[in-house]
């Protein structure tokens, strides 16, 4: 059992380390962030856990690879889900795999979102022509 919570970890933290680079090419005021979670796995109950998002902006969807911890059945269960982000907290959907097959659930928490920063166009400066 040590042996494939190690290599799961070693594969989130190398997936969690691409996610942030694939989103920030495709923005680049996206910031990854992680955030805690509360979850309802079909099937399997209430479970509580930790997520990792591929952006912190509020109004956009997000990529998220977590692990939550099955209180009905006492294990671990690594996730990949999307969420969508707004106003500092989250709702996501998540596929969980593990213990012998595949599960679906929804999530919920807060997150430390941000606003975008910058508009993408600088405004437009007209000069009055001068006599």
């Amino acid at each position: 059992m040590i042996s494939k919570l190690s290599a799961f970890c070693l594969a989130s933290a190398l997936t969690v380390t691409a996610l942030p680079a694939s989103a920030q090419e495709a923005s680049s005021d996206a910031n990854p962030t992680i955030s805690i979670a509360l979850s309802w796995v079909f099937g399997k109950g209430a479970a509580f856990g930790v997520k990792a998002f591929s952006t912190d902006r509020e109004g956009d969807a997000a990529l998220t690879l977590g692990i939550d911890y099955l209180f009905n059945d006492q294990s671990w269960r690594p996730n990949i889900g999307a969420a969508y982000i707004d106003n500092n907290a989250f709702i996501d959907l998540n596929l969980g795999f593990g213990n012998g097959g595949t599960d679906f659930g929804v999530g919920i928490g807060p997150i430390d979102s941000s606003q975008d920063s910058a508009p993408l166009l600088p405004p437009i400066i007209e000069n009055s022509p001068e006599d």
